[in-house]
């Protein structure tokens, strides 16, 4: 379970240090006795640790194994692959006695967790051929470590321990390598006052580094996400020995496709289990408040695969309003568990899927218009299939109207608000709905009218599926920095009318929505640094700079120089020629340092250049379509849109690291080559676009760039009719952003043309 990606944003401690690391530990671990786990001081190096995971092997799996055999299956668990690990801890595996005879075996309780043996061991001594390494604390279920607890003292930040972590990680032949500690699966870090976990990975999702910032790492909240950090109530609350199993059992998701282990955040965790509990119950519909980038998917993901095992619940039915969201989100259910998920390619295998008694087949992922069309018996199909005197799909489902089936539906404010709910509720009398929303409505904002007789009522999200059984709303996803702070400015130049900016804003918008939609919801994407706005497949001009490329004292003293002058200037009324003054002095600037060529400019090496071009063109058509570019010798200015189905943070990411990768080989080097944040914008229209490519074009005119129009020929340049000082603007905003607490707290940036 997690709740607010961190990242690393960790202040440091001030407190003075008057409590012991050593003491600390010791209350911790009487903390652990209390709640029934059995403390195992006789436990203290790798010969101890691998005694007891055989005692508790053998009793579980009701065997004698001798000592070859016992070594040998050490030999086959023990790996450095942390997926490999993880699958192993939650399978039935199997095992070749000495005698040629066959041993079915589970390392731990798979079928009930809360029946395993719970063991704490504490400063435990792991020597390898490499490496000598001591653990603070380690949980152990059924003798598995599955938990590592690493303290520090008061005062101490807890990234230091994060950090000492993954230093013991990447020591040669180390104990998380060689030993049964390959099957840790969470790591705790706290100094008592402020405590935090994350996930183990292989080392390519698992690095700490303070320029790059991938590891993600929580705090622990209640239900109403109130953050729970110090170590006693965390421990109460997260390590009672029954909640830890299910956490490592049930709320953790293991991507295949990935070869990565997530775990779920607080929320998500207490959304599944009001929704299981109602089921289980039969306790009528509900619906889970989420805001927007929260996470819905995974947690209805893993709703649906708990309901699975559910042997009261007939089908399990994901309903989607769109056609592209039926098939992202069977592709989402997919990766995270793979081949869960079948494709309904249209209403006969619908029908088919919900009739049948396979097990593959009792979750589904489907849209409303075609269960809609199922039950709709004037619908052409069924009215076809009754002319050829076959049965409509309707009385082929006639079979399911006494078996419980849950509904969950994907935007329930969008897909519910007509005649397929009252369809639905009608035909499946026995059937549980649930709705997933970052919108819900209420009374106060409902818009849409049901009427009966001669009264009329609103709809609300209430009306339709009954009670509210969790809320994770956009305030807690502030709070937690999954998304940003909302500040929105207004600017107007002196003179001109409000019409006048907005008309042409309105006629520039194409009905197919290349550009900015302003009517449809914004992914906002935080963790770093910047935050990053998706929209789908929309135009997004993108800069990929070099880490040597920009000096960050260089920017920071260009950003305060604009602060200084966006506080002597009244922004709500300033003039062009005031407009003109903050381009040249600042946008323009910027422009100038990017193109100074500081670093080291490797991209102005041919091959090098060939191998980045090379990175850029290789998926074009498939994941995403490619405009201008332009190969600086210290940046890259790009103009792409993703297709449907593949996200801007993994196309950038596929360049940077495959680039980085190839890069560093040629020259022998390792490290961060490429900023790790990219700057990129979303294209508002299609004038905006003209101006960017013009922007593009003018750059090969220094030396050692090279671009698209090296490779093509383009349409005649159009005439500019917005001001190119915007694209630097577009980039320079993304610092105010990205260091809120420096900014001004009336700071305004000038938005025209953006």
């Amino acid at each position: 379970m997690a709740s607010s990606n961190s990242t690393y944003d960790l202040p440091d401690e001030h407190q003075s240090s008057v409590v012991r690391e050593g003491d600390i530990e010791d209350a911790f671990i009487e903390k652990l006795r209390s709640l029934k786990y059995t403390v195992r001081p006789d436990i203290h190096d790798r010969a101890s640790l691998e005694r007891n995971f055989r005692e508790k092997f053998e009793a579980l799996n009701r065997v004698s194994l001798t000592d070859s055999e016992f070594q040998r299956l050490l030999d086959e668990i023990i790996t450095p692959d942390v997926f490999t690990a993880a699958k192993t801890l939650r399978a039935i595996n199997s095992f070749t006695r000495d005698d040629g005879t066959p041993l079915n075996y589970t390392l731990v309780n798979i079928k009930d967790w809360c029946k395993n043996s719970f063991e704490v061991v504490n400063q435990l001594r792991i020597n390898t051929d490499y490496s000598h390494h001591r653990y603070d604390v380690l949980l152990l279920i059924n003798g598995v470590p599955v938990v590592q607890i690493e303290l520090k003292t008061l005062g101490t930040s807890p990234r230091r321990a994060m950090e000492q972590i993954v230093e013991y990680k990447n020591d040669p032949g180390n104990g998380y390598t060689k030993t049964l500690l390959c099957f840790l699966q969470l790591f705790i870090v706290s100094n008592r006052d402020r405590t935090f976990y994350f996930a183990n990975n292989n080392a390519r999702h698992f690095a700490f580094n303070a320029d790059e910032r991938y590891l993600p790492v929580y705090e622990f909240a209640d239900e109403d996400n109130k953050k729970i950090t110090h170590l006693d109530p965390f421990a109460e609350r997260f390590l009672k020995k029954c909640d830890l199993g299910k956490t490592i059992s049930r709320y953790m998701v293991l991507i295949a496709s990935e070869q990565k282990l997530m775990i779920m955040r607080p929320y998500q965790v207490y959304a599944v289990q009001h929704m299981v509990k109602c089921i289980e119950d039969d306790n009528g519909n509900g619906y889970i408040w989420h805001t927007t980038g929260s996470g819905k998917t995974l947690t209805s993901f893993k709703a649906s695969t708990l309901l699975k095992e559910n042997d009261s619940i007939h089908k399990c039915v994901f309903v989607v309003d769109r056609k592209d969201l039926d098939r992202q989100t069977r592709e989402e259910f997919n990766r995270f568990q793979e081949g869960c998920v079948e494709e309904n390619t249209n209403t006969a295998a619908l029908v088919r899927r919900l009739l049948s008694e396979d097990y593959a087949d009792k979750v589904i992922v489907t849209t409303i218009q075609k269960l809609g069309l199922a039950l709709d018996e004037n619908s052409k199909r069924n009215k076809l299939r009754t002319k050829n005197g076959q049965a409509t799909y309707k009385e082929q489902l006639e079979a399911l109207k006494d078996k419980r089936i849950v509904f969950i539906f994907d935007e329930c404010h969008r897909s519910q608000f007509g005649e397929n709910h009252k369809a639905i509720k009608e035909f499946f009398p026995r059937a549980q709905l649930f709705g997933f929303t970052g919108t819900p409505i209420f009374e106060a904002n409902a818009t849409f009218q049901k009427i009966e007789d001669n009264a009329a009522s609103m709809r609300t999200t209430a009306d339709l599926f009954q009670k509210q059984l969790h809320a994770y709303t956009i305030t807690h996803a502030i709070e937690d920095g999954n998304v940003l702070r909302f500040h929105v400015d207004y600017f107007k130049v002196a003179g001109a009318s409000s019409s006048q900016v907005k008309e042409p804003r309105e006629q520039d918008a194409p009905a197919t929505w290349e550009y900015f939609n302003p009517s449809t919801e914004i992914d906002v994407r935080t963790g770093g640094d910047l935050p990053h706005w998706e929209q789908g497949s929309v135009w997004y001009f993108i800069t990929i700079r070099l880490a040597d490329s920009l000096p960050r004292s260089v920017v920071e003293e260009l950003r305060e120089e604009r602060e200084c002058w966006k506080q002597r200037h009244d922004l709500n009324h300033l003039t062009r020629e005031e407009l003109a003054e903050y381009h040249r002095l600042f946008s323009d600037r910027y422009e100038a340092l990017l193109n100074e060529g500081s670093g080291s400019c490797v991209l102005r090496d041919p091959q090098i250049t060939q191998i980045v071009e090379g990175a850029l063109r290789h998926f074009e058509g498939q994941r995403y379509l490619l405009d201008e570019y332009v190969i600086m010798p210290n940046h890259v200015h790009v103009l792409v849109k993703p297709l449907n189905g593949h996200r801007l943070a993994d196309i950038t990411h596929s360049w940077k690291s495959f680039t980085a990768n190839q890069i560093n080989r040629r020259f022998g080097k390792t490290g961060q080559l490429w900023q790790h944040e990219s700057y990129d914008h979303i294209v508002r229209h299609g004038k905006a676009m003209e101006e960017i490519r013009r922007y593009i074009r003018k750059n090969p005119k220094l030396p050692g760039a090279t671009s698209s129009q090296d490779k093509a020929t383009r349409e005649q340049d159009a005439p500019a009719t917005v001001p190119k000082k915007a694209v630097i603007e577009a980039i320079l905003a993304k610092h105010d952003a990205a260091n809120p607490a420096s900014a001004s707290p009336n700071s305004k940036t000038p938005e025209i043309g953006r």
